[in-house]
């Protein structure tokens, strides 16, 4: 199992053409017994599948991949690095898995096309600007344990008409969070507690 400082030895690290795949299909499969994934050459990929053996999808790794429309995520994922989806205008869907308990800053942002985000239970925080101009994204249920949305979180998100929130978002310290995220009161509905 990779350790936080293992993945920060990777994250500073640039990808090396031995870390990187390319391939002339549409689909890309991640090789079984990978770890981190660091992205490939050809972003012309459609779709990318990743072994159940993926804890870490590191910074930047999919960022600007255009044509990239679906990915399966693992369900031992653990880290997904800031800004890693950034920018994949096509991304229609994010079914992120239970052991991600932090999406990173700017993780899906510019992701034009993302319509459906399961957002995982035991997810704590969400960074700065992490689902930002997600213009097709319509509604988001937002899991009891998160503790923090950073600002400009769901801000450009011009089609969502619904945010579900715990009970105990309604607070005026909570309030404030909200609103920094881009989340307008009009579209906020609390779950009560149960």
């Amino acid at each position: 199992m990779m350790t936080e400082m293992d993945y920060r030895e990777y994250e500073e690290r640039p990808c090396t053409p031995e870390c990187m795949a390319c391939r002339p299909e549409q689909v890309f499969t991640i090789p079984e017994g990978t770890g981190i994934v660091e992205g490939f050459a050809d972003d012309s990929y459609i779709e990318a599948n990743l072994p159940d053996e993926v804890e870490i999808i590191a910074n930047r790794a999919f960022a600007g991949y255009a044509s990239l429309r679906r990915l399966g995520f693992p369900p031992g994922l653990r880290v997904i690095g800031e800004h890693a989806f950034r920018e994949c205008s096509s991304l229609r869907e994010a079914v992120l898995p239970d052991g991600v308990e932090e999406i990173r800053s700017g993780t899906f942002f510019g992701c034009g096309a993302l319509q459906t985000l399961v957002l995982p239970r035991g997810l704590r925080r969400i960074g700065a600007y992490a689902f930002g101009c997600c213009g097709s994204l319509r509604g988001v249920v937002i899991p009891d344990g998160v503790e923090s949305i950073g600002q400009g979180a769901f801000s450009g998100c011009t089609a969502l008409r619904e945010v579900s929130l715990p009970a105990a978002w309604q607070s005026p310290e909570r309030q404030r969070m909200l609103e920094y995220a881009g989340i307008p009161a009009n579209i906020r509905v609390y779950r009560q507690k149960g």
